[in-house]
């Protein structure tokens, strides 16, 4: 029997939208970073991303190595970052825990430490038994 591969739940903001206004050399090169705008069609966001994450994100799912999911308060609208980023279409995990009545977001700050670039989470879905893989965003300009 052949094991699925993990499931990644992939980010946007510290992950692929670098929260900051100035691009970190000490991340990735000044070469390496790019400055776009998302758009659905009514409203632009500005991003700011370096291409090796997009082009690594695209190497994994190209290479079948992870499913990948969006999971982040950007939901639906995470499609115009993607297509910006020139990823392929990923499905978007619901997130009943970003959901308040009224359609509110509400964003919850659950570490106070330092985040670890090089750190990963993993689990396993009780349903499935597959892994499910998250990454820790790193920011330069954490609040």
């Amino acid at each position: 029997m052949t094991i699925p591969p993990p499931v990644w739940l992939l980010d946007i903001d510290g992950v692929l939208n670098a929260v900051t206004k100035t691009p970190d050399p000490n991340v990735w090169p000044l070469d390496q970073w790019s400055r776009g705008e998302a758009s659905d069609g009514e409203t632009e966001w500005p991003i700011l991303f370096a291409r090796p994450v997009a082009d690594f994100i695209r190497q994994v799912h190209e290479e079948g190595r992870a499913e990948i999911r969006w999971h982040t308060t950007w939901q639906q609208e995470a499609g115009a970052v993607g297509k910006l980023l020139d990823l392929p279409t990923f499905p978007v995990q619901p997130s009943p825990e970003w959901a308040v009545p009224g359609g509110v977001v509400r964003v919850l700050r659950l570490r106070h430490e330092t985040p670890d670039p090089t750190r990963t989470s993993t689990t396993a879905d009780r349903r499935t038994g597959r892994a499910l893989v998250g990454v820790q965003p790193a920011t330069a300009d954490e609040v």
